[in-house]
C-alpha cells in the first residue's frame, strides 16, 4: 500500500469516513438482530425479516444519493446528511424495549438506512476525486479494506 494515498487530506478523510460508516453499519446490523432475538424473542428467520425495513430503505437512498452526487458533483453535503441522519437515528434506538411496537422499531431503522445509503455511494468517489487516476485501483482496495 503506497503511503502517498494517505498524504492527500481529502483522501485521508475519506478513508476515515469509510471506516466510520462501516463501523456504524456493522453496529446497527449486529445489534438489531440481537434486540429482535434477545429482547423480542423472535426466531433468527423472523429477526432477518425484521431487518427488511433497513435494507428496503438503504438501497433507494443509496441510489438517490448517487444520482444527486452525479448531477451536482458535490459530495460533502451528502456526507453531512448521512452522518447527521445516523446521529439522529441512533438516539431513538434507546427507546427500543420489550414492549416496543412494530411501528417503533421500523421507524428507527429508516433514518439509519437514510444515513447509510447516502454514505454508501458517495465516499469512494470523494476519495478517488482527491487522487490521480493511476491510484484508482489502490484507493478502492484501501476503501474496501475498511468495509
Amino acid at each position: 500500500m503506497p503511503p502517498h494515498l494517505f498524504t492527500t487530506h481529502n483522501a485521508l478523510l475519506g478513508f476515515l469516513l469509510s471506516f466510520d460508516a462501516a463501523l456504524l453499519m456493522q453496529w446497527s446490523l449486529y445489534f438489531l438482530p440481537i434486540y429482535f432475538q434477545g429482547v423480542l424473542r423472535r426466531s433468527p428467520l423472523t429477526s432477518g425479516v425484521d431487518l427488511l425495513p433497513y435494507s428496503a430503505f438503504l438501497i433507494p437512498f443509496a441510489m438517490v444519493a448517487g444520482g444527486i452526487m452525479s448531477r451536482t458533483g458535490s459530495y460533502r453535503p451528502l456526507h453531512a446528511i448521512g452522518f447527521g441522519a445516523l446521529a439522529v437515528a441512533f438516539g431513538p434506538f434507546i427507546l427500543l424495549g420489550p414492549t416496543s411496537s412494530h411501528t417503533t422499531w421500523v421507524l428507527v431503522q429508516i433514518p439509519a438506512a437514510l444515513g447509510q445509503g447516502s454514505l454508501a455511494t458517495t465516499i469512494l468517489p470523494a476519495i478517488q476525486a482527491a487522487l490521480s487516476p493511476t491510484d484508482t485501483a489502490r484507493s478502492t482496495g484501501v476503501y474496501a479494506f475498511y468495509l
